[in-house]
């Protein structure tokens, strides 16, 4: 079987595989735990466009926040949001922008064209830390979706060839430019739990980098996080709301389930006694499939064992 094999490599690399009955305490008390997670993606999933915005506007003599203050002036029949609709193409509103940005008395020392291309240059790469969290959470049976404000070319192409990937992890994907809706539309995050199958808007969690798109998703009854610079805080606060750790993923397993309440002191004597493959502590628990009581461990002394067993060919989830 698959999980007998991935156990015998993890041995082979010197994580342990042992049985957990006998370190099981008492059970902790159940908690209601989120159905869905809704992932912003540039700022949150990706890097953010700020620094690209802010050195254009720099390169291009302007204060910095001027470019797209001046965009909002034109209110929600503006080019910008006709563009995150999906009413026009990137091709097509370059040009009616610039307009409207010298209307405003924007005189830009640069074409703007040249903004939006370091716009979308500058969310690669993702945020491993994320992606290793959007696994780990659908790992343990969490729904994960996207939901962006974008834009399409006259191709019909949205998001950059080089997110295929990074997009294959999400249950379900939600797109301005696609649906004709864009943040902070209300119907927008009724659409995305529709499309997740989640009835009761209380057991979502969204994260976004912007303050408005939040304030809108908590007036639909979501749950919040705001994502700063420091996004390490924002999956702290996360992992608070699901209660489990969302960088100890290894493909295969899921966190240990709350009904075994292992007791690591004690795991961590009998590895010693009984000279199970090891040295030290342990520092990592994993729980092969929800009805198995076979652990992963791993020790301090081995800090990249868990990554070489992801690499080693593990089944995935």
């Amino acid at each position: 079987m698959l999980v007998e094999r991935f156990a015998r490599a993890v041995t082979r690399l010197r994580v342990a595989v042992v049985p957990c009955r006998a370190f099981s305490g008492a059970a902790d008390a159940p908690r209601r735990l989120p159905k869905l997670v809704v992932f912003d993606l540039g700022g949150v999933v990706l890097q953010s466009p700020i620094p690209a915005i802010t050195k254009f506007e720099a390169e291009a003599g302007l204060p910095a926040g001027s470019i797209f203050a001046a965009a909002k002036q034109k209110g929600d029949g503006g080019a910008f949001p006709r563009l995150e609709r999906g009413e026009i193409t990137l091709e097509d509103f370059l040009p009616e922008f610039g307009r409207e940005l010298s209307e405003a008395g924007v005189v830009l020392k640069k074409d703007v064209s040249e903004l939006f291309a370091a716009m979308e240059a500058g969310f690669a790469p993702p945020r491993p830390e994320m992606l290793l969290a959007i696994q780990s959470l659908r790992a343990e049976g969490i729904r994960t979706a996207a939901l962006t404000n974008n834009w399409k070319r006259n191709s019909g192409a949205t998001l950059p060839a080089s997110l295929a990937s990074t997009m294959k992890l999400f249950d379900v994907v939600v797109e301005s430019a696609l649906v004709g809706l864009r943040k902070p539309d209300p119907r927008i995050y009724s659409m995305v739990l529709e499309k997740s199958k989640v009835k009761d808007a209380s057991q979502a969690v969204m994260l976004d980098d912007i303050g408005a798109n939040l304030k809108a998703a908590a007036a639909v009854g979501m749950e919040t996080i705001k994502v700063d610079d420091d996004y390490m805080q924002a999956l702290a606060q996360l992992e608070s709301k699901v209660g489990f750790k969302l960088q100890e993923f290894v493909p295969g397993t899921i966190s240990v389930r709350s009904h075994l309440n292992i007791d690591t002191a004690a795991l961590s004597t009998f590895m010693a006694a009984n000279s199970v493959p090891g040295d030290g502590a342990v520092s990592r628990i994993r729980q092969f499939g929800y009805n198995s009581q076979t652990l992963l461990l791993s020790c301090p002394v081995l800090p990249c064992a868990v990554q070489g067993v992801a690499n080693a060919g593990a089944p995935a989830h």
